[in-house]
């Protein structure tokens, strides 16, 4: 019986099922799906191929996911989710995604480090395309990232970034790079 969860749970099916677990409200409530089957989520670029799609409808809140890399040692993850209704987020969900605990958390259990050096004290607001952004740099062994996030009436958007440049500077020529090809139908 130990053998059978042995091999469910390599070390890659444990990424995966711990991002959904730590990254949406509701594991089970995920479905993967197509790329070209996603409504409102896109990620229109050269330089990323798509790696895994899903889709999420449940009690009301329907969601987004895709996840992205290239041959750099690249990596992107996007979640965007919404409310079916005109109703507002009543939460403060997009801070709490930036919380040093959670930040460290999510880098040690994505497996994107064993020892973390730098995580971002303050988080820092950036503007795109009109809508403020909140974001956290991090640095481990393996490399360099950001976590960021967003939150606007019924739209509530989280996309984690990770190189394994471990001289690569996220400056904020970089932050619009990586931005710059996201499309959310109906925000940006």
């Amino acid at each position: 019986m130990f053998l059978f969860f042995k091999k469910i749970f390599t070390a890659s099916n444990l990424f995966y099922f711990l991002f959904f677990f730590l990254f949406s409200k509701n594991i089970f409530s995920w479905n993967e799906v197509s790329c070209n089957k996603l409504n409102a989520l896109s990620y229109e670029s050269n330089e990323f191929l798509s790696d895994k799609c899903m889709q999420n409808n449940n009690q009301g809140v329907m969601g987004e996911y895709i996840q992205l890399y290239n041959s750099n040692g690249e990596m992107l993850f996007i979640t965007d989710e919404y409310l079916n209704s005109d109703s507002v987020w009543n939460s403060d969900f997009s801070y709490q995604f930036l919380k040093r605990d959670y930040v460290e958390n999510r880098i040690l259990s994505w497996g994107f480090g064993n020892t973390i050096s730098s995580i971002d004290n303050k988080v820092e607001e950036i503007k795109f395309r009109k809508h403020k952004f909140a974001v956290k740099r991090f640095k481990t062994d393996l490399g360099v990232g950001f976590m960021s996030t967003g939150q606007m009436l019924n739209h509530s958007w989280d996309f984690l970034y990770f190189n394994e440049n471990l001289n690569l500077e996220i400056t904020s020529d970089l932050l619009n790079k990586i931005l710059s090809p996201m499309k959310i139908r109906g925000r940006f």
